[in-house]
């Protein structure tokens, strides 16, 4: 019994429940990190990465578009003097540029009236008017399409 008086009273329990209590606060920051991490896995939206060049020709690393065929970087001179644009791509037909968000996009696209399509954060402009109505649907679906999975 003395042994148990004296443990009391040399404080044992009060460290041994802040260890506890620091012991299940650190478990639980654990849970709401990881619970954190795969929220944002799950919920984020990968197409935000597509760049334009990923839909330039055949030798690019994805689908090409035809009217892109040819393409060269024209970042310096569409994104910096013509659209708020953080890339772009372009051709004699078609030029595809991507937007830091869906707003800048949006308003990129009506401001290019029936020339412009928007697919979430690119913006094709189709600067040629002999470019048809099958070709613009074509690089619409192929933008559209682009990371997307599909439901069985």
């Amino acid at each position: 019994m003395q042994l148990l008086g004296d443990a009391l009273d040399s404080g044992l329990p009060h460290r041994l429940g802040r260890r506890i209590v620091a012991v299940l606060a650190a478990a639980a920051l654990a849970v709401l990190c990881l619970a954190a991490v795969a929220g944002w896995l799950l919920l984020r939206d990968s197409r935000v990465d597509l760049q334009p060049e990923y839909f330039v020709g055949e030798e690019g690393p994805g689908i090409g578009i035809p009217l892109l065929a040819g393409a060269n970087d024209v970042t310096a001179s569409i994104c910096e003097a013509e659209f708020p644009c953080a890339s772009a791509w372009g051709s004699g037909q078609m030029v595809l540029m991507k937007f830091a968000s869906k707003n800048d996009a949006a308003a990129a696209a009506r401001s290019l009236g029936s020339s412009g399509y928007r697919s979430d954060w690119l913006v094709a402009n189709f600067i040629d008017e002999s470019v048809s109505e099958a070709e613009r649907r074509y690089a619409a679906e192929v933008m559209d399409g682009a990371w997307q999975s599909e439901v069985d």
